[in-house]
């Protein structure tokens, strides 16, 4: 299943991994697009959080503060606190006279209850964060021998930083196999952490 995903995420522009797994989960086994959707969700945001936490302590402990980046780190590690209210401004609002908005509204709110009530699982979320943190510490190790094999001498915090926010581009995948969007996603994290954007690239 994750295979053939990633797969189809690198064929569909358009988050088509997405779109492929709500389709066949939904075909296969009955689950409804919007659960799938707020699985989708619920994983993101776990690694959201987990990236703005380590976003924060290297701003925090860096020898220089980069503004941006420390509030977009903070953005990050509140992301579950954020789709709370979401959910509960959702919930407030009735568009009359708009059945087309009012059922996006709807289809949204639903995903965030669906992602919340996950959430507040604890057995759920804390098997989610420690997957999450071995997949994670995998790929940092992944990235920094590579960053070795070119001779690149990268600050292994700098490494982890670099990892995390860029696993985030598949949120931003417009092209197939997010083409173009992780290269210069990857340049950008590179300047703003004061190291050569070509090397990343």
């Amino acid at each position: 299943f994750p295979i053939t995903t990633n797969l189809w995420g690198a064929i569909i522009p358009l988050q088509g991994g997405v779109l492929y797994s709500a389709m066949f989960l939904k075909k296969k086994y009955q689950v409804m697009i919007k659960d799938t959707l707020s699985i989708n969700v619920f994983i993101y945001s776990i690694l959201m959080s987990f990236t703005g936490l380590v976003g924060i302590v290297f701003s925090v402990t860096g020898g220089q503060l980069v503004l941006p980046f420390f509030i977009i780190s903070i953005v990050f590690f509140l992301n579950p606190l954020e789709l709370f209210i979401a959910g509960k401004i959702l919930n407030g609002i009735q568009i009359k006279n708009l059945k087309l908005l009012n059922e996006i509204r709807k289809i949204i709110k639903d995903i965030i209850d669906g992602f919340l009530r996950s959430l507040f699982n604890m057995r759920t979320t804390i098997i989610l964060i420690i997957i999450t943190g071995i997949h994670t510490l995998l790929s940092i190790v992944w990235y920094y021998w590579a960053f070795r094999a070119f001779d690149f001498e990268i600050p292994f915090l700098t490494v982890v930083v670099y990892n995390l926010f860029i696993r985030l581009t598949a949120l931003l995948a417009f092209t197939p196999a997010n083409i173009g969007i992780g290269e210069l996603a990857s340049a950008g994290l590179f300047g703003i952490l004061e190291q050569n954007p070509a090397q990343a690239v």
